[in-house]
């Protein structure tokens, strides 16, 4: 099948009509209302939240003498998170 430069120009146009759309459908248009600096913050609490539990559990885990005792650190971050993890 042999393609005509005007065949060739339309797919290209299609193609980089399709592409500005989806970087239009990914771009972030915010939920925040365009209050990217309260956004941020509340993310980094959020962060800063599993970092602590982290580190207690870490703490914890390291201080463990046995199985039981790792059981219970891994009981107690639970608790910290909310009773329940995301998994990815």
């Amino acid at each position: 099948m042999t393609r005509t430069p005007l065949a060739l120009l339309m797919i290209a146009t299609l193609c980089a009509g399709t592409a500005a759309q989806a970087q239009a459908v990914v771009a972030p248009t915010g939920s925040t209302g365009g209050n990217i600096a309260a956004h941020k913050q509340k993310e980094l609490a959020k962060i800063q939240q599993k970092m602590q539990i982290l580190q207690t559990l870490q703490s914890c885990v390291s201080g463990a003498a046995d199985a039981t005792a790792i059981k219970s650190c891994n009981a107690t971050a639970q608790a910290a998170r909310g009773g329940h993890e995301k998994k990815c």
